[in-house]
């Protein structure tokens, strides 16, 4: 209850992959924007931006301010900040101080990382503790540390 997704324009879809590559774990281009790429967190993004130049990528973030005339929103996830291009997606129907998961591709302006998203998903009520938790169980997993019965 209380889930929601925004998505790019419709108007957009004839230059992107068809919906039906939804679910696959293999990177893939940006002809693909509703493949999710890696989980980060935002202080990943800025800390390895140049190195993350291009890559899909999914973070959760809280929105903190938005900017209508340039249709970007700044997200804060413990106490780091990053812009977001929203010109694939309705900015204005999310709502200041709500927590989302944003799907994009990182990229810089003026040397100052950003993310160019494409989808927004309301993710209000998620316990952000238990949610880093299952993002490093998660890595764990995938590298082949953990076994899922660990």
């Amino acid at each position: 209850p209380g889930f929601s997704a925004h998505f790019f324009s419709p108007t957009c879809m004839e230059d992107f992959a068809s919906p039906g590559s939804v679910g696959r774990e293999a990177k893939t281009t940006k002809k693909d924007p509703l493949q999710y790429g890696d989980i980060v967190f935002i202080h990943e993004v800025l800390g390895q931006s140049k190195r993350m130049a291009g890559e899909r990528v999914k973070i959760l973030g809280r929105l903190e301010k938005f900017m209508p005339s340039q249709n970007v929103g700044r997200f804060e996830y413990h106490n780091r900040r990053i812009i977001v291009e929203c010109n694939r997606f309705r900015l204005e129907d999310l709502k200041l101080g709500r927590l989302y998961h944003i799907i994009g591709d990182v990229d810089t302006w003026d040397k100052e990382p950003v993310l160019i998203g494409f989808a927004a998903t309301d993710m209000e009520g998620v316990d952000c503790s238990l949610y880093d938790r299952c993002v490093m169980i998660r890595r764990s997993y995938i590298t082949g540390e953990t076994k899922p019965t660990d």
